[in-house]
């Protein structure tokens, strides 16, 4: 006769291998989009995190900034930054340049309503960086030190002040 529990041990040997099967079949999928997808950025681009960033040395207020990285590319923006690993990733891909300037434009701003900070591409504010002191009460856009206080973020006037840059966009899938 078939009791209960020997109905439960089935149910729970099918359901238990059934998982383990689904896990093995999940598994091999991730690996086989790993193995035919890549990450690929336009050439003078540089891959990170699903992003491409270029940094550009022209040296123009903020707003022409942000302008000038649309133009580049479909999606362009000045580069979001997301958490200390992705501020450093920035950091590096200016020193590496071995440029001589002090701060870079980045993608942040309050520009439109005092304290409410916001990123061009539209992403949540969801990290930052701030020197001491900073950010200012004030309309003000944002800059990234690079030699004297590295990485540090300040505030800088939207209109006057005159920066290289760093863009930004997403990756594309080939």
């Amino acid at each position: 006769m078939f009791s209960i529990s020997n109905a439960f041990s089935l149910v729970w040997a099918l359901l238990f291998s059934d998982i383990q099967a689904q896990r093995h079949i999940e598994v091999h999928t991730i690996r086989l989009y790993q193995d035919q997808c890549t990450m690929t950025c336009r050439s003078g681009w540089i891959g990170y995190n699903f992003t491409c960033m270029q940094f550009i040395t022209e040296e123009i207020n903020w707003s022409e900034a942000e302008v000038y990285c649309e133009s580049l590319v479909h999606g362009g923006h000045l580069a979001s930054i997301h958490s200390k690993e992705n501020n450093d990733f920035v950091l590096r891909l200016v020193q590496k340049e071995s440029s001589p300037y002090q701060k870079v434009w980045i993608g942040s701003s309050d520009n439109h309503q005092d304290g409410n900070m916001f990123w061009t591409d539209g992403s949540r504010w969801d990290y930052q960086n701030w020197l001491a002191g900073k950010p200012l009460a004030g309309l003000y856009c944002n800059t990234m030190a690079v030699i004297q206080d590295s990485g540090f973020w300040s505030d800088e006037d939207c209109n006057n002040a005159r920066y290289p840059f760093i863009c930004m966009t997403h990756v594309e899938y080939g």
